[in-house]
C-alpha cells in the first residue's frame, strides 16, 4: 500500500511578522500501515540536516506506482516494443526518417 505524505521544511527565512517561511514537499512511501509510513518517513528525514515537520499522511491515490526497479517486467516489454515493434523496425523511436 502507498502513502502520500505532506512534509514542510524550513527554509530559513523569516516573514514580516518573524514566523519561519516554510516549503512543502510530497513524499511517496511505501508502507502496511499509517504508522509504518511515518516511522519510515522519520528515518529517511532522519539524516536531512533542515528543520521538518510531517504535515499530513494518507492514503495515496494511486493504485499502484510502476517503476524500473518495482515492475522491471513492464519496462523491458515496452523497451524493445517500443524500440523495435512500433515504430517501423528501423531501431529509431520514430521509423525511418522521410527524404
Amino acid at each position: 500500500m502507498y502513502y502520500q505524505a505532506i512534509v514542510a521544511f524550513e527554509t530559513g527565512v523569516l516573514d514580516n511578522e518573524g514566523t519561519p517561511k516554510v516549503k512543502k514537499f510530497k513524499y511517496i512511501v511505501e508502507s502496511e500501515s499509517v504508522f509504518e509510513a511515518n516511522k519510515r518517513l522519520s528515518h529517511y528525514l532522519s539524516e536531512d540536516t533542515r528543520d521538518s515537520e510531517v504535515i499530513s499522511v494518507v492514503k495515496a491515490p494511486f493504485e499502484d506506482i510502476l517503476h524500473p526497479e518495482l515492475t522491471p517486467k513492464y519496462y523491458k516489454q515496452w523497451l524493445t516494443t517500443f524500440y523495435v515493434g512500433d515504430f517501423g523496425g528501423s531501431g529509431s523511436r520514430f521509423g525511418k526518417r522521410k527524404t
